[in-house]
């Protein structure tokens, strides 16, 4: 099944299904800067949503919002239903929304393995449960079980990136956030991410994706919205955002 395909598939399982998350005239500030400015945007159970927009949009502020770093001054932040905006940003862990950051932010001095235990810091559950967890996570990146013993610090970039993606994994998340995952990778990693992204999806987690390639973001997504200086100015159908002008002269380098 192509990444097209499967984007299509989000789709009609996406529709008519619940919102998994859902922010509704969302003011954030950064002291006296007003970086989201009533921005609106939802994202169904089983679907992947693509947030695009230009350096400095407001697409990572959005995120560190619906985290809970960033309290909005204004709006409603909602996960199924019901509001976390002003709850601590591990209790929204708890309740099923985890950030892979742009970055990475990878704890270098720590292990692959330690790291990757450190994404279920949260959980209450059972230790059995969680070797279940790691595993399928060791599964989705073989790379990392060749390194488990490894200082996250050595690991290529590619290499820390999937660590990233495999620690919001262990927390068990509802609803998965990715900011630029494919920042500064070679471009067959930025492929295989995109195919890690989709595999994620297709396991029942839904994904809201910022992501520089906007080509390939909107290849796999769903839907997908267009951020400029804080509002949303554009929303729509993955597809049809790829056929809209300004999308592609802004965002896909086509004339």
């Amino acid at each position: 099944m192509t990444a097209a395909d499967v984007a299509t598939t989000s789709q009609n399982v996406a529709n008519g299904s619940e919102l998994a998350l859902d922010l509704r005239n969302v003011h954030s500030y950064y002291g006296h800067i007003h970086a989201l400015k009533g921005v609106s945007l939802t994202v169904r159970h089983g679907e992947i949503v693509t947030l695009i927009g230009a350096n400095g949009a407001g697409k990572t502020t959005t995120l560190r919002t619906i985290s809970g770093i960033v309290h909005p001054q204004q709006g409603e932040v909602r996960l199924n239903g019901q509001r976390i905006d002003h709850v601590p940003p591990h209790r929204i862990v708890e309740m099923g929304v985890c950030q892979s950051p742009e970055g990475r932010r990878i704890f270098p001095r720590m292990t692959v393995l330690e790291n990757l235990e450190m994404g279920a810091f949260a959980r209450r559950d059972s230790e059995a449960l969680r070797r279940e967890d790691l595993e399928r996570v060791l599964t989705l990146f073989p790379r990392l079980r060749e390194r488990l013993k490894q200082k996250g610090g050595t690991l290529s970039g590619g290499e820390q990136q999937m660590l990233a993606i495999g620690r919001a994994l262990m927390s068990q998340p509802k609803v998965l956030l990715l900011d630029e995952p494919s920042m500064g990778l070679a471009p067959n990693l930025v492929e295989t991410i995109f195919e890690t992204v989709v595999a994620i999806n297709r396991a029942g987690v839904a994904v809201l994706l910022v992501e520089q390639n906007a080509l390939m973001a909107l290849n796999v997504a769903a839907r997908g919205y267009v951020l400029e200086t804080g509002r949303i100015v554009l929303e729509d159908e993955a597809k049809a955002l790829q056929q809209n002008e300004k999308v592609q002269k802004a965002y896909l380098g086509i004339e």
